[in-house]
Order: structure tokens, then C-alpha cells, then sequence
């Protein structure tokens, strides 16, 4: 809610700027809706074109470097009237947006260097480094390197926990220090998907590609192996680059369940066929239960090709 002196502000600033007895009134100004500074004040020439003489007044501090400050109308009338400058709001949304330029140094940066560091302890350099501040950027002013030292680095080998303070652009003439923490991760590589696979869809070899994860990650049905993903076929959507898990892949259905099959039962002295239906689905190789539709007798056969099932061996039955 508006005080009734930024209302009044407001009507002043309206009516015209107080000016000098006997002064001549100035071009008007223009207000600029946003700009960006690189020093640390902010000036009448950023706020206004035409500013004239008055460009290089300073009338405020710049936001931190990536930062930004948004002044209303209200602040404005208060520049305008304390500096007798010809402006003119019109109307009360009327404000500024002014950013602070800054270099910008990079969590991923700032990881690198820890990891570097940590190789010190016997760190891995293929471990993953994740910082406590998973939004951490560091912004420097324009007028500095874009730089930064890493200094007191300590690592807890048991938890893998450390702690660092950072000074940019050097650790001689800092113009901004912080610490920092987080934990260091052993990694494993993966086979993973480059794209989203529909459930019932074939994995092609192209669709597979090696990914380093935290080895925490990787679970005892974590599929380790290429071959344990290219043609085969997914029980469910896959998400690209995610750990996938044995059972949410498998052989290709090549015996869907209901089907119609030929069941064939060979022996050295002859060789039986009968019709039977598909109880489940079955990959080549599989062992499935089929029911054959003479006798409704339910058996144990091994998926051999498309809609074809052999009669399985009481020796390899016992295996299963």
C-alpha cells in the first residue's frame, strides 16, 4: 500500500520539478526503462538520456555483480526532485530495471578445481564432485580476471565429505571469498538410452551409449552390460540416460500370450506336432506354458521361433 507522501510525491512530480527562481527549464529527460552498469554506482546518465551535465551525478549503489535492482516512480520523484532535474512521470508503473554486469564463473568450474584438488587424498579423477549449493554461481565484477584460487581444501575419507573456501580472482586480492562444501562420489559407467523407449519397443545398438554415474547409484538389477540392453525389448518406457533395471527389459516377444502355436515333440524315432495356445509370452529361448488344445493338457515347451514351441527335456525342466 502507498503512503500518502509517495501520493503526494507522485502529484509533485506531475505537476512539473521544483526549479530555480529566474532558471531556465532544461530539455526534458527521458526515462530509460533498463539498462546495465559495470561500476559500482548507479548515475543519472543510466537512469536518463539527455542527461546533460547531470550524466555523471551518482545517486545510488549498483546491485552486486549478476544482480539486478528495480526503482519505482516513487524513487524516481525523489532523484528528480533532490537533483531539480526536468522529468516527468507518466504514470505511476514508470520505472527503471537496472542489472550489474559481472563475469561469470561456473559451479562446473568451481567442481573441476575441487576435484583436481582432492587427487591430493587419492581421489579418482572420474569421481563426481556435488556441491552443498547446487545453485552456486560466482559473479565478478568486469573490472577483475575471471579467476579464482581454492585454498584449505579438507576431505573426510570416510564419509567423503569436504569443505574448501574460494577467493576471486585470487586469494592475494579478494574481492569476493566464500566457502565451500560437499560430498566427492565414487562412479561406475552404465549402459544407458540416448532417447525414450516405448514400452514394446526393440533397443537398437544405436540407441545405447556408455554413462558414469555415482556408483551408489548402481543397484545389485542395474543393467551393467551393452549386451544386456541391444535387442532386447523394453517392459516399460525408458528414460533416456537413467541406470535401467534388468527386469524393465527383455527377449523380444516372439510368442505373444493366446496365441496359436505349433507344439513339436522330437525323438530319435519320430517327430510329433499338436496345436496349442500361449499362456504367457515368450522370447526365444524361453520356457513358457502352453496348453495343448487336443487334451487341454498344460506343458512346458521352448520358445524356437515365431509361434513355433518344442516340447522341453525333463532334464532341462529340472534345471529351470
Amino acid at each position: 500500500m502507498r503512503t500518502l507522501s509517495h501520493v503526494l510525491i507522485f502529484l509533485a512530480l506531475l505537476a512539473g520539478p521544483a526549479m530555480a527562481a529566474g532558471a531556465a527549464e532544461p530539455a526534458p529527460l527521458t526515462l530509460r526503462g533498463a539498462v546495465s552498469v559495470e561500476g559500482d554506482m548507479i548515475r543519472i546518465g543510466d537512469i536518463f538520456d539527455n542527461a546533460g551535465e547531470s550524466a555523471d551525478k551518482a545517486v545510488a549503489y549498483a546491485p552486486a555483480p549478476g544482480r539486478r535492482a528495480i526503482y519505482d516512480v516513487y524513487w524516481l520523484a525523489r532523484v528528480a526532485k533532490a537533483m531539480r532535474l526536468n522529468w516527468r512521470p507518466q504514470s505511476r508503473l514508470d520505472r527503471v530495471v537496472v542489472d550489474r554486469a559481472s563475469q561469470l564463473i561456473s559451479r562446473r568450474d568451481i567442481e573441476q578445481e575441487v576435484l583436481a584438488q582432492l587427487a591430493d587424498y587419492g581421489v579418482d579423477g572420474n569421481a563426481i564432485i556435488e556441491l552443498a549449493n547446487k545453485q552456486l554461481e560466482l559473479h565478478l565484477p568486469t573490472n577483475v580476471p575471471p579467476t579464482f584460487d581454492l585454498r584449505n581444501v579438507r576431505l573426510n575419507g570416510q564419509t567423503g565429505r569436504f569443505s574448501a573456501i574460494i577467493h576471486a580472482p585470487d586469494a592475494e586480492t579478494p574481492v569476493a571469498r566464500m566457502a565451500l562444501s560437499g560430498r566427492v562420489y565414487r562412479t561406475a559407467e552404465i549402459p544407458v538410452v540416448l532417447r525414450q523407449i516405448s514400452a514394446g519397443e526393440i533397443i537398437q545398438a544405436a540407441d545405447v551409449t556408455w554413462k558414469r554415474v555415482r556408483a551408489d547409484q548402481v543397484s545389485r538389477n542395474t543393467v551393467t552390460e551393452i549386451g544386456a540392453l541391444e535387442n532386447k525389448q523394453a517392459r516399460r518406457p525408458l528414460m533416456p540416460e537413467r541406470p535401467i533395471r534388468t527386469f524393465e527389459v527383455r527377449t523380444p516377444v516372439i510368442v505373444a500370450k493366446g496365441a496359436l502355436v505349433t507344439i513339436v515333440y522330437d525323438s530319435p524315432n519320430m517327430v510329433l506336432t499338436a496345436q496349442g495356445r500361449a499362456l504367457q509370452n515368450g522370447g526365444p529361448n524361453e520356457i513358457i506354458s502352453v496348453t495343448n488344445t487336443n487334451s487341454n493338457k498344460v506343458v512346458e515347451v521352448l520358445v524356437t521361433g515365431r509361434n513355433q514351441v518344442a516340447v522341453v527335456p525333463a532334464e532341462r525342466l529340472a534345471l529351470k
